[in-house]
């Protein structure tokens, strides 16, 4: 059964290990992989053979920092309509483009089938991972795979070892930012306005559950869903929000996408933006500045993002694999969706 490159415990297949199940030397591995003439085709073939066996993989790493070759960096986004992600996959280019990486850029439309073929095609093409898997066997078919991946989002995932790194976004953090800043403003009654994945969606988001795990006595919280990260289903979802829960004066949102179509629901039941009913967005994109009103936001730094997730691809080709993760505190910033003129 082959083994996909990794010993038990999480270290890599190596070349003296290929020429131990071979009997031969560390450098007659090395010419029949990269097919050198020096060699027999028997003494070739039982080589490759073992090599196949072991699931080896050369590592493209240390070829290119040896030759000077380039380094590939395979970026993986569920999807380009969000602006978010355009923004991320901008902020990875650039930190690559820093070291002379090559970045390849694949989107899955959140799927099973869409992660599958772009985690096969990142497999053949890249060095390493950067990006989002958003279902189950996607992370069990990545712990298959012989690459370094880092990981956005790392609270949906329950994966570790030698091979994965995360980079996180403080939540706990940015919601208490966000609670404090709606109790100052007179807000007690708060809709919160969730967007789940395909793979759970019945399971509040790590957003909701953390907002869930913050509140205190002081706070009414109500929990409504957009079917998903569009202006149009977050109006869709917070006009049902406002229907089953009038009483509600504020909506904190998933994300800046879903906070627009809020805004949208709330003027289009006749409701005044903050006066009847605040809202507050989370990433701090660019366009979260150029709707009317404005709206408040907990802003992500997506430029340190796209640096910290190169980075720690970085410290892995150089043989430092100690730092699990890293971690990104959102900021609060207020516009008039949450305090008017």
């Amino acid at each position: 059964m082959q083994n996909h490159g990794w010993k038990p415990g999480g270290s890599r297949v190596t070349i003296e290990d290929v020429a131990r199940a071979a009997s031969v030397s560390r450098q007659t591995v090395s010419r029949a992989i990269n097919d050198k003439g020096e060699i027999g085709p028997e003494t070739r073939a039982r080589v490759l053979d073992a090599a196949q066996r072991l699931g080896y993989r050369p590592n493209r790493f240390a070829r290119g920092m040896v030759s000077g070759a380039g380094i590939t960096l395979g970026l993986l986004v569920p999807h380009l309509r969000n602006p978010y992600f355009p923004q991320v996959a901008d902020s990875v280019v650039d930190s690559a483009a820093e070291l002379g990486w090559t970045v390849v850029v694949h989107h899955t439309q959140s799927t099973v089938e869409g992660e599958r073929s772009a985690l096969a095609a990142i497999e053949r093409q890249a060095d390493a991972f950067v990006g989002y898997l958003e279902h189950r066997e996607s992370l069990v078919r990545a712990e298959q795979c012989h690459m370094q991946f880092v990981l956005f989002g790392g609270e949906d995932y329950r994966i570790t070892g030698p091979r994965f790194a995360r980079v996180d976004v403080d939540f706990r953090h940015g919601m208490r930012l966000a609670l404090g800043h709606l109790r100052k403003t007179g807000h007690s009654r708060i809709g919160f306005l969730d967007v789940r994945k395909q793979s759970a969606p019945r399971e509040p988001s790590p957003r909701a559950a953390t907002l869930l795990d913050l509140v205190d006595d002081e706070f009414d919280i109500a929990l409504g869903v957009a079917a998903e990260s569009t202006v149009e289903a977050g109006a869709e979802g917070a006009r049902r929000l406002l229907a089953e829960h009038p009483d509600i004066t504020a909506i904190m949102t998933y994300n800046d996408i879903t906070g627009i179509g809020a805004a949208r629901a709330v003027m289009a039941a006749g409701l005044h933006i903050p006066q009847d009913c605040a809202i507050v967005g989370f990433d701090g994109l660019d366009v979260a500045d150029l709707v009317d009103p404005p709206l408040t936001t907990l802003r992500v730094d997506l430029r340190r993002l796209g640096r910290e997730s190169v980075r720690l691809v970085e410290r892995a080709i150089g043989g430092s694999a100690d730092e699990p993760a890293a971690v990104i505190a959102p900021t609060l910033v207020v516009r008039r969706s949450t305090v008017g003129e």
